[in-house]
């Protein structure tokens, strides 16, 4: 929610007649390259947690069926 938000201020700085100074442009770009690579750290980690649970569930069904 807040990339797209960052993002669009960081295209405004290219606007004609903007107001926004190239220090501010940098802490913008830095802002968006900053939330990308943590959305990556929490798929990653949700990816892997989903990939667990499945392997749980196909081991536990696993277990009903052949079970004497």
């Amino acid at each position: 929610v807040v990339q797209p938000y960052v993002l669009g201020l960081l295209i405004s700085y290219f606007a004609p007649f903007s107001t926004i100074t190239t220090e501010q442009a940098y802490i913008y770009a830095t802002g968006v390259i900053l939330m990308a690579i943590v959305i990556s750290f929490i798929d990653q980690h949700v990816s892997m947690g989903q990939l667990e649970m499945g392997m749980r569930l196909r081991i536990a069904s696993s277990s009903l069926v052949y079970r004497k």
